[in-house]
């Protein structure tokens, strides 16, 4: 199971183009999981481009 995704609300509202992001609980065996998944993903403009948005919405995902 992935842990809850929330926007850090401050640096959303900073000039930083990329809010931090609270990735909630979890167990180091899954943050190493989803690290290594996210560093083997092809990073595209689309996944960009729907970041900053979520970021400008400051809307969390769980």
């Amino acid at each position: 199971m992935l842990p809850s995704l929330c926007v850090d609300p401050v640096t959303a509202a900073s000039d930083e183009p990329f809010a931090l992001v609270d990735l909630g609980r979890c167990n180091v065996r899954t943050a190493e999981h989803l690290t290594d998944v996210l560093r083997s993903l092809p990073v595209g403009e689309a996944l960009r481009a729907r970041v900053r948005q979520l970021n400008r919405e400051g809307r969390c995902m769980s």
